[in-house]
Order: C-alpha cells, then structure tokens, then sequence
C-alpha cells in the first residue's frame, strides 16, 4: 500500500507542476485568462488566474495510477460500496472546479453561483446521504458545510501559497484519517491531493506565475468538505475532520460577520480578512502561509488524542486550545504592525 501511496503521489506532483507550467498557465495566458491588480490585490503585475486545472489533472492522475496499480496488484480491487465513497471526493473536486472554470473565464454573477452551489452541495448531500447511511437529518449539515468550505476557501485564497499550502495539509491529515479507519482508497486520494498541490506550489511562490483561480479553490474545498463526510461514516473522529477547518473558517466568517454588522456590500471586493491584515501589517505572503499551516496543526495536534481514545482526555480540551488560538490569530495583524512600527527606519 505504502508503494502505491508513494507512486501515486510522484505522478499527481509531477502532472500538477509539468502541466502547470508548460500547458495550462502558457493557454490561460494566450486566452487573458489573468488576474489583474487592483487596489484591493495583493499583487502588482497580472497573473495567470486557473492553475488549479493543473492541480486537479495532478489529482486525477495521481488516483488512476493507484487504482490501476491496486488492480495489477495482488490486493486487486473490489467494485463495490468502497470505490463509489472513495470517488465522491474527487467527483465533487471536478464538479464544483468546472463551476469555478466558468467563473474564471465568464465571471458568473454572485446569484448564479450560489444557485448552481446549492443545486451541487443538495445532490452531493443525497449521495452522502445513499452511500454512507449518515441519516436523513444530516442532509442540511451536509450542505451547508458544502456550501460554507467551498466559498470559504475560495476566500481565503488571496495571497501565494495560503490555500495551497493549507490544502495539501489538510489532505495529507485526512489521509491518516483514513488509513486510520481503513479506507485505503480514499487516503490515496487525498493524499494524491497533497501531492498534487505539492506540486504547484513553485508556481504560486512570490513572484507567482500562476493563481489556483476559482477552478482550483472550489476543486479544493469540494473535494475537502465531501471527503470529511465519508471519513466521518466510516468512524473518523468528528473533533479530528473539524481541526483543519477551524482558522480558515474561523476567518471567513468573522470577517463576514464584522461586513454585515457594519451593513458593507458584501459582493464587493475588500482587504479586511484577517489574513490579509496580517500581510498588510508586514509580513511576507509566504510568512501567513507559515502562520497559517503552523495554527493549522496545531488545532489538529490538539485533535491527535481523540484518535487514541485516550482515556482522560476530553474533545472540549480540543475546542478549548483552537479558542486559545483564535484570539491569538485575531489579534496578530495588531500585533505586527506594532512590532513593524518600532523597526528603525
């Protein structure tokens, strides 16, 4: 299994940066498929906008050479329930990127996107519902948090390497997850998703030559938000699936929240996440990426014990150290920008 892991992911590495590179971002470039700076950018020169095509071919590729090798291998693989929960993940990536691939070429209107969103998150949430016997009840939960990673990421998705790298982390985790609960073949996914952004990180470092555009960071959240479904019914630790989540959501919707108090248009562009503070006060795009995958795991180290079933441990201690880190998060761009200040000029 480890061999194919290991093959998996150098042919999801390989495809997401050679395709990225000397494919999709030349194409993307030739049609003006760019993201141009604007007052509110985090960028000064326009950029490529849609190599999360790139990512998801990474993807794609990485689980075809595992299910092929698995097959040719004396494991071999059973047809069955296993496959079509293993697959829902991806399904759900090339589903919501083709949504965002429109967007990114067409710019769909807010209506349009939340309209066809919904109309995805409620059929995904009927094939949860099919496949893994979660209950009915849980159909709304099920689109709701469809609704709010997928956006959700695509909000965060603002400065280099943030969403890349916090996406690769999150795989790999959900990846021991699910050998965890021995679900071989969705850990081959998510960690072929790990690899496969892995892969285009190069090309999203400062100075980036490409964006993962909405095709990307609608694939990311879909496959991401559908994937902890179906590791929860196979036995993953609900406290353990919810830790990745716990920053970046926490920052959208905050950040949504303090908008609608102050009653903003919502539909326009703004700086005011807290990531983007945080760049704003001073620190490199690459720094809050390391901020943000360091907070990351630490809100899933605090999760670790849930996994060992540790007897004096309760997931509370869990919600506890992610509030600890929240306040710590929300007052860091306050902090930086103080310790800029006092930087001698």
């Amino acid at each position: 299994m480890m061999l194919i892991i290991a093959l998996a992911c150098a042919l999801a590495a390989a495809v997401s940066y050679l395709s990225a590179r000397f494919a999709v971002i030349p194409i993307l470039q030739r049609r003006g498929v760019l993201d141009h700076p604007t007052a509110r950018s985090s960028h000064d020169e326009p950029v490529a906008r849609g190599g999360g095509i790139a990512v998801f071919a990474g993807l794609v590729a990485g689980c075809a050479t595992a299910l092929v090798a698995q097959a040719v291998s004396a494991q071999g693989v059973e047809p069955g329930s296993e496959v079509i929960r293993s697959l829902l993940p991806l399904a759900a990536a090339a589903l919501f990127g083709l949504v965002g691939l429109i967007d990114d070429l067409n710019s769909l209107s807010a209506a349009s996107r939340l309209v066809t969103q919904l109309v995805l998150a409620g059929a995904f949430a009927v094939a949860v519902l099919m496949v893994t016997g979660v209950g009915v009840f849980a159909t709304v939960a099920v689109v709701l948090s469809i609704i709010v990673v997928v956006n959700g990421t695509n909000f965060m998705d603002g400065l280099n390497t943030l969403v890349p790298a916090w996406g690769a982390g999150t795989g790999l985790w959900f990846g021991v997850l699910a050998l965890g609960v021995g679900s071989e073949l969705l850990a081959i996914a998510t960690i072929a998703l790990t690899a496969a952004l892995a892969g285009f990180l190069p090309l999203n470092a400062t100075p980036a030559r490409s964006f993962l555009g909405d095709v990307g960071s609608y694939a990311i959240g879909g496959f991401l938000s559908v994937g902890a479904w179906v590791l929860w019914s196979d036995g993953a630790p609900a406290t353990a699936l919810f830790a990745p989540f716990v920053i970046p959501m926490f920052d959208v919707l905050y950040t949504l929240g303090r908008r609608i108090y102050r009653r903003e248009n919502l539909f326009t562009a703004h700086r005011t996440h807290i990531y983007q503070k945080l760049q704003t006060a001073g620190l490199s795009h690459e720094q809050v990426s390391a901020v943000h995958l360091l907070a990351t795991g630490v809100c899933v180290t605090a999760a670790l014990p849930v996994l060992f079933a540790a007897p004096v441990y309760d997931p509370l201690i869990a919600v506890a150290v992610w509030s600890g880190l929240i306040i710590g998060y929300t007052a860091m761009p306050t902090i930086v920008s103080r310790r800029q200040s006092r930087k001698p000029a």
